[in-house]
């Protein structure tokens, strides 16, 4: 399962392809939910991208979102401060897609 629920937040488990023409989530990679950004792997625009993505889709200020591990890789695992049940919705709706 690529989404864990703790107290005070929900880390969920992604795979990030960068450059591509749209960002939008596209299945699975594995485990982790397969994520495709539209910004390139450079000096940290795709990882704005991530944020900015989660931050639209969960309709959630960027502050409530991070990314705690994977800075340099594909493989990230992004920590939403909302725990809230619309929020854990709709991850588990785009985990389902």
């Amino acid at each position: 399962m690529t989404i864990t629920q703790q107290a005070e937040l929900i880390l969920i488990d992604v795979y990030v392809q960068p450059g591509a023409k749209v960002s939008q989530v596209c299945g699975k990679h594995g485990e982790r939910l397969k994520l495709k950004i539209s910004s390139p792997p450079v000096g940290g625009k795709a990882n704005q991208e991530v944020i900015e993505f989660f931050a639209q889709t969960l309709n959630l200020p960027k502050r409530l979102i991070e990314i705690v591990s994977g800075d340099k890789s594909r493989n990230k695992r992004v920590a939403i401060y909302d725990n809230s049940q619309t929020v854990l919705n709709i991850l588990r709706k785009l985990n389902d897609e």
